[in-house]
């Protein structure tokens, strides 16, 4: 008996160290006639089924890794357009040299020439007479009133104006209205000069320039293109004569002129006075 159990206490550990489930066996108790106590058959162990391999394909051998697929070959890379070629860079224009503006320049027009300082008469003992050859001149300071129309091409503003005339004497003022042209006659509105007075001017034997001023930025002395009126006025017992040029050499046949009422300039004059205007452009 001692010898069975020793086989299968063997065999069970055989069974145990293989790694498979074992089972000690147990006894109920020793019988009378002694024999051993019965072992129940060892299980046997669990194995883990592996999963059927795949069905192989016709001319594939079993277990035979499955093929590289080769590398697909790379795309051309898309046509680039090539870049417009860049413009030109424009050209810059260097800046115009202007010109410096121009200074302001005298100008200096009107009916000028006349024979200034010659004798008008001549002086024998006592007696004085005058020369006719010599002098062609109107009496200015009677109850007329006189004018003379000059033209302008461009503007100008006006500095002075000066008369070609002679003093015989008396005491007074002088002074000049400077107009426009309206319809063929004197305007009644313009610019006013400063007055003159008579003792300032010198008694000298012929005509000389007596000059009629203006104040500095009057605003009516700046005359545009066209046609304007000096009329000469006065005040006081002033005895003076204004040069003139016979014939119409300078103006036209009605731009000279008088009146005895002021303002309605009735009389036509043959005649041109001298004068002359200074200004600037």
């Amino acid at each position: 008996m001692n010898k069975s159990l020793s086989q299968m206490v063997w065999t069970v550990g055989l069974l145990c160290v293989g790694g498979l489930a074992c089972a000690v066996p147990s006894y109920a108790g020793e019988s009378s006639a002694g024999d051993a106590k019965k072992v129940a058959p060892p299980q046997e162990p669990a194995v883990s089924q592996a999963p059927p391999p795949a069905p192989q394909g016709p001319g594939e051998r079993p277990g035979a890794p499955a093929p590289i697929e080769p590398p697909k070959p790379m795309e051309p890379p898309a046509s680039v357009e090539p870049p417009a070629p860049a413009e030109p860079p424009v050209p810059q224009k260097r800046p115009e040299a202007k010109e410096p503006a121009s200074l302001p320049r005298e100008v200096v027009l009107g009916n000028i020439e006349f024979p200034a300082l010659v004798a008008t008469y001549t002086i024998s003992g006592n007696k004085g007479s005058g020369l006719l050859d010599a002098e062609t001149a109107e009496y200015v300071t009677s109850t007329y009133v006189y004018a003379q129309a000059f033209a302008l091409d461009e503007p100008m503003a006006v500095r002075d104006v000066s008369l070609a005339m002679h003093k015989f004497g008396g005491d007074g003022t002088l002074y000049m209205d400077l107009v426009a042209d309206d319809g063929g006659k004197p305007a009644l509105r313009g610019a006013r000069s400063l007055p003159v007075f008579l003792d300032t001017f010198e008694k000298k034997p012929g005509y000389s320039w007596l000059t009629f001023p203006f104040p500095k930025g009057s605003p009516e002395t700046v005359l545009r293109k066209g046609k304007y009126w000096i009329v000469l006025r006065h005040s006081g017992e002033a005895v003076m004569t204004w040069f003139f040029i016979p014939g119409k050499s300078y103006s036209g046949p009605e731009d000279t002129r008088s009146t005895s009422k002021g303002y309605l300039w009735e009389d036509i004059l043959a005649y041109d006075f001298v004068f002359r205007v200074k200004g600037i452009r």
